[in-house]
């Protein structure tokens, strides 16, 4: 998963933005060096979806959010 920004050494950092074009820096996510780490930012949820849809049909040990079955 990716940090909340693109370039953590560039100054200043240059923002992550989901695919409806929200800004996911700064906004305590847990993939932020932001102070306060209090919530996953659509940026975040965005690239675990991508990457759960990814591994489809795979094997693997997460509960499907539809059938409530794991791995599928």
């Amino acid at each position: 998963m990716f940090h909340d920004f693109m370039d953590p050494y560039s100054n200043p950092k240059v923002n992550r933005v989901d695919s409806n074009g929200v800004v996911c820096t700064n906004s305590n996510g847990v993939m932020d060096y932001y102070v306060v780490i209090q919530k996953w930012t659509t940026c975040s949820v965005e690239a675990f979806t991508n990457q759960y849809n990814y591994i489809g049909s795979g094997s693997y040990c997460l509960f499907s959010p539809t059938t409530g079955v794991v791995g599928k």
